[in-house]
């Protein structure tokens, strides 16, 4: 992005860290501060680095498909902070009607992410998430996960591509969760939107995440959550709704980032 060209510029235009810390060292912080500035300084460089090497692998069509996999499935760079992307849901056709498809795109020039489809599975909402625009099932090359709900339709978890557990495969072959979200009604205000809450494991001081692999039910994201733990999650809550006299009901503002309900 402009703004990671242009840190990188600053890095890149400023005295060599070397002769910088030196000369720190020598006038001013002492030697163990100086010493901290240059590992500080040396860990931004490449934090640029690697928020750079991230985007551009994210906009490559050429990128290897458990390279881009393993890309999708990490968090992203730490230094990116932010990654805004769009996600159309198309219902054209009879078939798209009863199982729309959804495409994200990177919302600063529309590169190709990940689509997915509502499936035919009987009694729950399940979708089928991969690399690939056209080919929406689970034996497919770019299959990256699903998301599958309870028969109410009030709470959906998100796996990976691993297996499901009782297969008798080694542990890490077991599918991993990297996610969920909780409808609640919202008993306080008449014909207010649900309540919603995002769970999601929780991101280290080194950019990495916690990995969730329940082998039970119970150990699931939601069960814990309902259950009053939050070890390694972090937890996410919608923004009150407000009354808008206009439409005569409660609104929740996205920001201009929802344009159709």
């Amino acid at each position: 992005t402009p703004l990671i060209e242009e840190e990188k510029e600053l890095v890149s235009s400023s005295p060599p860290l070397k002769e910088k810390t030196s000369y720190l060292m020598e006038k001013e912080l002492g030697e163990d501060k100086a010493q901290t500035d240059l590992v500080s300084r040396a860990a931004k460089v490449l934090s640029f680095d690697d928020a750079r090497e991230f985007l551009v692998m994210l906009s490559n069509p050429s990128l290897p498909i458990e390279k881009k996999k393993k890309l999708m499935l990490d968090p992203i760079p730490i230094s990116l902070e932010s990654l805004e992307c769009t996600i159309r849901r198309d219902r054209s056709g009879i078939a798209k009607k009863m199982y729309p498809k959804y495409t994200m795109r990177l919302s600063r020039n529309q590169k190709f992410i990940m689509a997915s489809q509502k499936m035919n599975v009987f009694g729950t909402a399940h979708y089928v998430i991969t690399l690939e625009q056209e080919i929406m099932n689970k034996t497919a090359p770019g299959y990256l996960g699903k998301v599958r709900s309870n028969k109410p339709g009030t709470e959906y978890s998100l796996f990976d591509h691993g297996e499901n557990p009782g297969t008798g495969l080694p542990l890490e072959k077991i599918r991993s969760e990297l996610g969920a979200v909780l409808f609640e009604i919202n008993s306080s205000i008449k014909n207010a939107p649900r309540n919603m809450t995002v769970i999601l494991p929780k991101i280290h001081e080194d950019g990495t995440k916690t990995v969730h692999r329940p082998l039970k039910e119970k150990e699931h994201m939601i069960p814990t959550f309902k259950g009053g733990s939050k070890i390694n999650m972090s937890c996410l809550f919608n923004k009150p709704p407000k009354y808008d006299s206009s439409t005569g009901g409660y609104m929740l503002d996205f920001n201009e980032r929802v344009t159709i309900g």
